[in-house]
């Protein structure tokens, strides 16, 4: 899961400045000095106000010329910046790799302007430069320095707890569905009565925020990680080696939905030392038109056991954006098209369930597409025997409370991630159940109580067919469900 707009106060953290600036090192069989500094250049080049009501926007931008060793080298760069007439050895660092580019947002300019003690309705002179180097080497060479006067506002921040409050947490396989890190933080205050939405921003130490993964939390002001989930996003988005550590800075950012209102905690670090997992998956890649014929970003399905030629998965072809696809895909076996299987006769009569051959495994993308209507289906593939089945499992939400009523079901997304389908939605005072494909021969509801009462939230129930139907009162709902448990979680947002 990233969803992440991305707003770096990192891309960013460049800004402001000028005279020329150059440093001895130690490393002197870098330095000729014949070598050509980067020149930065800064817009816009006036003094700033910064503001509150425009913190998620671009207060300046900065751009640089590439610096010159005198022959062809990797050469990466830093943003430095620190308050006018401060030493460059107080300066905050910023890592651009091979960027030559950066913004940096009022907040962003605000956060920098406050460490170095510019406080709120205080101006001050703050000043930038770029450090261009050699990876593996500890010389340098610095742009012009560049200088901006700077207003700051009172920045509202929210202070991040975790528990548990040691720096370092051992995962482990027997405690896999046990929370293995909360963190909690205080409401966000603003000037004014608003509803503030919060999201998690988690990166690997010292990488850049413009990367970090972005775990949306709605209005809660909590979130919490079991040992599994942590384990397989170490492994998995992070890269981790088996019983190795590894340390992940968090964040959370307030922002006030439909404006460019904005706050950013302090970042924490915490350190997890990850555990074997059973075995890595093999995957069967599905890709199609309805996300762009891209295996690498496709849907998959997982062996069924291990070096097992059986592969299922529940997979949603349906696009994104709402509109239709052609219905076409393919199955390749990894994350590219060096090899494919197309259809090699299928029976699509029935829209519910059918199947046919698949194959054989093609060098390239020969072979004809296969064809399913937009929805979500149960798929099981044989790679040996070249066969494949389908199944429509759709699953809705229907009833009184929903904006169809009980004449229409509002659609769950299916999350692969997750594993769980999932739907967030305003709902009216009333009833909901759920059913699958759009009709009442399977459906889950509650297993106990009378229809209407009101539904626990945030409490895993498992659904019942034929069940009871949940009561709700107005507002906004995130409902998922679990097709393998049938448990059922009905939160308000």
């Amino acid at each position: 899961m990233r969803n992440f707009k991305i707003f770096s106060t990192l891309l960013l953290l460049a800004v402001l400045f000028s005279t020329a600036c150059k440093k001895k090192g130690t490393d002197r069989s870098i330095l000729t000095g014949s070598e050509i500094a980067p020149v930065l250049t800064v817009t816009p080049q006036d003094s700033i106000v910064l503001s509150m009501d425009s913190a998620d926007i671009k207060a300046v931008g900065m751009k640089w010329t590439a610096a010159d060793w005198g022959f062809p080298t990797y050469i990466r760069y830093d943003v430095q910046i620190v308050k006018k007439g401060a030493d460059w050895a107080t300066a905050k660092v910023f890592h651009m790799n091979t960027t030559r580019m950066a913004e940096l947002s009022h907040f962003d300019l605000n956060d920098i302007a406050n460490s170095f003690g510019i406080a709120a309705e205080q101006t001050g002179v703050l000043s930038s430069r770029i450090a261009a180097f050699i990876p593996g080497t500890t010389q340098m060479i610095y742009s012009n320095v560049l200088d901006r006067t700077v207003t700051a506002y009172k920045m509202v921040k929210p202070a991040i707890t975790a528990m548990p409050s040691a720096d370092s947490i051992t995962l482990t396989k027997d405690s896999a569905n046990v929370a293995a890190m909360s963190l909690s933080w205080n409401p966000v205050i603003w000037a004014y009565p608003v509803t503030t939405e919060y999201e998690v921003h988690i990166i690997k130490k010292g990488d850049n925020w413009a990367n970090a993964m972005v775990v949306s939390t709605g209005t809660s002001t909590s979130y919490s990680i079991t040992h599994k989930k942590l384990n397989q996003l170490l492994l998995g988005d992070f890269g981790t080696d088996t019983l190795d550590a590894e340390s992940l800075e968090y964040r959370v950012k307030a922002s006030q939905p439909g404006t460019a209102r904005m706050a950013m905690s302090d970042a924490i670090t915490k350190t997890f030392t990850t555990y074997a997992m059973v075995y890595e998956v093999a995957k069967l890649y599905i890709p199609g038109d309805y996300q762009g014929w891209s295996p690498s970003s496709a849907q998959v399905l997982e062996e069924t056991s291990a070096g097992s030629s059986k592969f299922s998965g529940i997979v949603e072809k349906t696009k994104t954006d709402g509109s239709l696809s052609s219905g076409d895909f393919k199955m390749t076996p990894q994350p590219n098209w060096d090899y494919d299987f197309g259809d090699n006769g299928s029976a699509y009569s029935d829209p519910n369930a059918g199947g046919g051959n698949i194959g054989p495994k093609s060098n390239g993308t020969n072979g004809s597409n296969f064809k399913l209507t937009d929805g979500t289906y149960l798929l099981n593939v044989d790679t040996i025997a070249n066969t494949w089945t389908y199944a429509l499992v759709n699953w809705g939400l229907i009833g009184d409370a929903t904006p169809g009523g009980w004449g229409s079901d509002q659609n769950m997304r299916y999350n692969q991630t997750t594993k769980l389908y999932e739907i967030t939605l305003n709902l009216n005072a009333g009833n909901i159940k759920l059913r699958k494909n759009d009709d009442w021969g399977v459906n889950r509801g509650n297993p106990t109580g009378n229809d209407g009462d009101i539904a626990p939230l945030g409490t895993t129930i498992v659904g019942a067919q034929n069940g009871k139907n949940w009561g709700v009162i107005a507002g906004n709902y995130t409902i998922t469900y679990d097709p393998a448990t049938e448990e059922v979680v009905i939160t308000k947002n």
